[in-house]
């Protein structure tokens, strides 16, 4: 029996280096032409199951099979073995026609995502082949040049059909190839920008794309409600954009389309009796919203035009100085702007205490707005016009040289997004002790007189 253990303890190792096995295969011609038969060679030491997907919809089941692909382009053909994704190589088989022709990386062009095109060219004796390539003017190049065998490129205007044309020199041949795509809008996640211009206020949607900025669009424009009001905050939450304009908050429903044709304002009664200017911030479904005293009031979202905010039964906290904002890190911990300095609150629940520290204070003219990162746990301030970078401790405050007129801090992306007078900007957040950026601004928008932002998750 002994012997026995012995000899089965020498042979698992063997036993299980042998199920493990290799997986590959191989393909003649390595140049096909698109009508001629692929031949593909199973290199698997193990298996005995076999699942071929040749990328053109085709599949077989045989161990060595043969295909013919019908049409020219890049195809992902996948060897699976006994169904197990573990036992999976995928390789990719450019199919080349006789006559030169081009292929699209992407199925569906989409409006500011970047395609690649691909030259096709038969060429097994690696004769040289001069290309050029010819693009509409909406199309923006971001490879090297368009005399080479690929091309990258975005496009600028959506829900439009272009051309795109290749001329091949080749073994003394002059071939044009030229075929029509549709480029399709796209949604994606942006920023609300709010703007005063010629006496009116404007919101605008800035979509967010990877390539470059886009055109904003325009949602609503109506007269401002006085010489001197603009819209200094705005919160978007589910399908509402709640703004403040000269303090007054406001609420905008919003569409996914967004398209609105005549866009309506609701305005949101805050105190009993006379209404006063404020500023708020969402946390965990909850509207708290400051009224220019030492009182915070919190309102549970969504919310309603007609309800009001009852001084006795929707106070939140009470300080003996004005609260101009507030911002939330934690369940527990809350940041006040005052005139003249940014405060601390931290609440403990046994023993009942709530402590305050002054974390920031101006060194100027005042701080006209202040934006929160609780996990990098800084403070981003507009102080006198400038940003500066704080911790959240209120050590090491870093002024830069950047002007600012609005900011908004998006911790989730790592980013922080601000407009000075002339565009909007984005910047990596800061998580060096030292409260430098390391890299400088990048522009999202050329829009001007950008007076409050918001960031906005939802694809639009």
């Amino acid at each position: 029996m002994k012997a026995k253990t012995i000899l089965l303890a020498l042979l698992l190792p063997c036993m299980i280096a042998c199920n493990k096995g290799t997986y590959d295969y191989s393909f003649a011609p390595d140049n096909p032409r698109a009508g001629e038969t692929v031949t593909f060679t199973n290199l698997s030491t193990a298996g005995d199951d076999w699942t071929w997907q040749f990328g053109d919809g085709a599949v077989s089941t045989l161990k060595n099979p043969t295909h013919v692909f019908k049409r020219v382009g890049t195809f992902n053909v996948t060897l699976m073995v006994d169904s197990s994704q573990h036992k999976t190589v995928v390789k990719q088989i450019m199919v080349y026609d006789t006559v030169p022709s081009f292929a699209v990386s992407a199925d569906s062009l989409l409006y500011m995502h970047e395609v690649s095109f691909t030259a096709l060219v038969y060429n097994p004796y690696n004769k040289p082949v001069n290309y050029r390539w010819q693009l509409p003017d909406c199309a923006v190049v971001t490879s090297a040049d368009l005399s080479s065998e690929q091309v990258k490129a975005y496009f600028t205007r959506p829900d439009t059909t272009v051309d795109v044309s290749l001329n091949v020199t080749f073994d003394g041949t002059e071939t044009t190839i030229t075929r029509q795509v549709k480029v399709n809008d796209a949604k994606a996640a942006g920023l609300w920008l709010a703007m005063r211009t010629d006496g009116n206020i404007e919101i605008k949607r800035q979509r967010l794309f990877d390539v470059a900025p886009a055109a904003a669009h325009g949602l609503l424009r109506k007269p401002a409600s006085s010489s001197a009001s603009r819209i200094d905050r705005l919160l978007c939450f589910d399908e509402k954009l709640l703004l403040f304009e000269a303090g007054m908050p406001q609420c905008l429903s919003l569409l996914p389309t967004l398209d609105i044709s005549t866009p309506t304002t609701e305005a949101i009664p805050l105190l009993e009796g006379e209404q006063k200017e404020s500023r708020g911030d969402i946390f965990q479904k909850k509207l708290y919203l400051t009224v220019g005293s030492g009182n915070v009031y919190a309102a549970d979202l969504p919310l309603s035009g007609k309800a009001t905010i009852a001084e006795a039964t929707d106070l939140y906290l009470s300080m003996p100085y004005d609260i101009l904002d507030i911002r939330f890190a934690a369940d527990n911990v809350a940041y006040l702007l005052t005139a003249d300095s940014i405060v601390k609150l931290v609440a403990s629940v046994s023993p009942a205490i709530l402590r305050s520290q002054t974390v920031f204070r101006t060194v100027g003219g005042g701080i006209s707005a202040f934006s929160l990162d609780p996990t990098g746990q800084k403070l981003y301030i507009i102080d006198s016009g400038t940003l500066t970078v704080c911790s959240t401790d209120g050590t090491n405050p870093q002024p830069t040289d950047i002007k600012a007129a609005c900011l908004n801090v998006e911790a989730q992306q790592g980013v922080l997004y601000f407009a000075d007078s002339e565009a909007v900007y984005w910047l990596p957040l800061v998580y060096n002790p030292q409260n430098n950026f390391n890299a400088g601004p990048l522009l999202v928008a050329r829009e001007s007189g950008v007076t409050a932002l918001c960031y906005d998750e939802h694809l639009r």
